[in-house]
């Protein structure tokens, strides 16, 4: 069959009620999701020409590697989710659209003798790609969703449809703005926000070049109901995007794009309470009487009573706003006290000028942003503002002499601190290459690490931990330990970074008792009790060092399901001897560094074990590591999985713990 300009192939619909359809122009396959005005979230560019004809790599994961090539696909569309083995006989290779949105290439491996998949046109797996990820106004970072939050750290605006679904949706709090009420709306700035629609090179409105007239616009147009607006740097011309249905947002730039993104949403103006209706007038000549006889008693007690109060409120408010006068004075005299070894202390101003008004984003986290930044000296930092919440000015400080206190090479380097009355500010080197996740999982066009560079990047991560656990006066459980928090420098040299949930441990104490904290995947098992020491982040970072091995995430819901939890699998593969068919290589690696990925791959089995008394401390994995101790005796791999859709804004935790306990031998594969 052959996909002709102007026809559509339309998917069934999901379960969110939205279906989407494909259709080509002048050469271009472009696919919508087609809930009211369709809106475009990918198009292949000249794809009658140079379609792309996918092939098996080799590698037991799944993944294909795609090329371009004149090769003719059929294209169908998911109706019943039936079997791509139903259509074998028609084509050797073809594209089905999914009732999610997702155009897959399926191609039959003849040496297998099964079908391999792979997402056509999201070569990285962005899973942030397709509009109904995470529901309707739902922000989605690397597949997890949360609602939006203002440019000022605000959360007010947007509630969870289900908070223990945070992919159904969000909804706006209170009334919606209609073209019942055109008058009855206001743009609230949600900050550096991206779209998926931004691939589409005909969705903005051509004739509107600046951010002042694309939220003009929007105001004046009852159904606009969200305006994005991104350029090059922020610079005039730029390109603005007027929306009446807005579906999953995004906070990383699409992917091999560059540009400054910016997201305004139109929301209700409070509602103004009603007056109470007057009082109605006499019946009758009698009850007016009786109501002016006692007009002037009521009207006295009601001066005298309005007296009384005023002067209770306003003492009140003085005593109030003098206690908190008292209070900031005690924290300004505290933050003014820091020893001069600490960290530099920086003005907002200051901030505010080095990263142009925090225009460009690195990275969205729990607590808060991270922009980019240069001082007036000319060095490059990278600026976390927090959000606000949870902490006070006195756990900040704390905080920041913990930081200030220690240096290591593989620790992220605390340049400096803001603290204010209503801002609060980390300022941290800046590190060229990023986060870990970017490099491992796939997700965008960064280079597959070698296996000397991810060796080195396991190195250093397991010796930044030692430092905290080991080498300092308090032991230091950093409690969060997860790709995200693992910067890489020019180098790719790891350091350990963001110890906002880090937890102080007196070295005569073995554990402490504290609330759940970290992130879903990396949870050991002992949070369950509250009672946790150091050795929890060595159980998190066993989950890191497995994704850097194999080249995924522990916990993947795009996975099919018997494959969605990595420690369930490298638990099956280690009692089939099977460990290097998780290795993240291809064949030509894997027969030079086999042998070393599985000896890592035991290493991080030996910190994975349920019973945080069995881990090793970190020295120890260092050692194991480099090669100068030899790995002897037994590990009892029962793997933890946090599964619970159980989560605040940062800290999530659940489990299903298998019962099974497998002994499996440390020199064994």
């Amino acid at each position: 069959h052959q996909l002709k300009d102007g026809q559509k192939l339309t998917s069934s619909s999901s379960s969110t009620n939205a279906s989407y359809f494909v259709s080509t122009k002048d050469g271009d396959l472009s696919a919508f999701i087609d809930d009211g005005p369709p809106q475009m979230y990918l198009q292949l560019k000249d794809f009658s020409k140079t379609a792309s004809r996918c092939i098996n790599t080799g590698n037991s994961t799944g993944r294909l590697r795609c090329g371009p090539t004149k090769a003719q696909f059929l294209i169908t569309f998911s109706l019943y989710r039936s079997s791509p083995k139903t259509v074998r006989k028609t084509a050797n290779h073809f594209i089905r659209l999914e009732s999610d949105g997702r155009l897959m290439v399926y191609d039959w491996n003849t040496n297998e003798n099964e079908w391999m998949s792979s997402d056509l046109g999201n070569p990285y797996s962005d899973a942030c790609l397709y509009p109904l990820k995470c529901g309707r106004f739902v922000v989605c970072k690397d597949g997890q969703c949360s609602c939006p939050i203002t440019f000022k750290g605000e959360d007010k605006y947007f509630k969870h449809l289900d908070p223990q679904l945070p992919d159904k949706g969000c909804e706006e709090v209170g009334s919606v703005p209609s073209c019942k009420k055109p008058n009855d709306g206001s743009l609230v700035d949600f900050g550096n926000y991206s779209y998926f629609a931004y691939v589409d090179p005909s969705a903005p409105a051509g004739n509107i070049v600046t951010l002042n007239a694309c939220r003009e616009a929007c105001l004046n147009h009852c159904s606009c109901h969200a305006v994005f607006f991104n350029s090059q740097n922020g610079s005039t011309p730029g390109n603005c995007y007027l929306f009446d249905q807005v579906f999953s947002i995004r906070v990383e730039p699409l992917y091999n794009q560059a540009y400054t993104s910016r997201a305004f949403v139109k929301v209700s103006s409070l509602s103004i309470s009603q007056p109470q209706p007057p009082m109605s007038e006499s019946q009758g000549e009698g009850e007016q009487h009786r109501n002016n006889k006692y007009a002037k008693s009521i009207i006295g007690i009601a001066v005298g009573s309005l007296a009384v109060a005023v002067f209770v409120a306003g003492t009140i408010m003085f005593l109030v706003k003098r206690k908190r006068e008292e209070e900031d004075d005690e924290e300004e005299d505290e933050l003014d006290q820091l020893p001069g070894m600490m960290p530099r202390r920086f003005s907002y101003e200051e901030l505010k000028t080095a990263t142009g008004d925090f225009q460009m984003i690195l990275g969205q986290g729990g607590f808060g942003a991270v922009f980019r930044g240069v001082l007036s000296d000319g060095i490059q930092v990278a600026v976390k503002r927090l959000d606000n919440k949870g902490q006070g000015t006195k756990e900040f400080v704390a905080e920041v002499q913990t930081i200030g206190r220690i240096h290591h090479m593989n620790l992220v380097r605390l340049v400096g601190f803001c603290a204010t009355k209503s801002h609060r500010l980390l300022v941290y080197e800046y590190l060229s290459n990023g986060s870990l996740d970017r490099w491992i999982f796939h997700e965008n066009d960064n280079p597959i690490l070698d296996w000397k560079t991810r060796m080195n990047i396991i190195i250093g991560m397991a010796k930044g931990l030692c430092y905290l656990h080991e080498e300092c006066c308090q032991k230091i459980a950093h409690l969060d330990i997860k790709p995200q928090n693992i910067l890489l420098d020019e180098s790719f040299n790891a350091k350990v970074s963001d110890f906002g949930l880090s937890k102080l441990i007196r070295r005569d104490e073995s554990q402490v008792f504290t609330t759940m904290r970290g992130t879903r995947g990396y949870l050991a098992p002992e949070w369950l009790s509250a009672a946790i020491s150091e050795r929890a982040d060595v159980y998190s970072f066993g989950v890191v060092v497995m994704e850097i091995v194999c080249g995924r995430k522990n916990l993947d819901p795009s996975q099919p399901e018997e494959s969605r939890h990595l420690l369930k699998l490298l638990q099956l593969s280690a009692q089939e001897n099977q460990l290097l068919e998780l290795v993240d290589m291809v064949n030509e690696e894997k027969s030079h560094y086999g042998e070393d990925a599985m000896r890592v791959m035991r290493i991080a089995m030996w910190c994975l074990q349920n019973d945080h008394n069995k881990r090793p401390p970190m020295s120890q994995v260092v050692k194991a590591l480099e090669g100068t101790i030899e790995l002897d005796g037994h590990i009892e791999l029962d793997p933890f999985y946090a599964t619970e859709r159980r989560s605040s804004s940062q800290t999530q935790s659940g489990s299903e713990t298998q019962s099974d306990t497998q002994s499996l031998l440390l020199s064994g594969s």
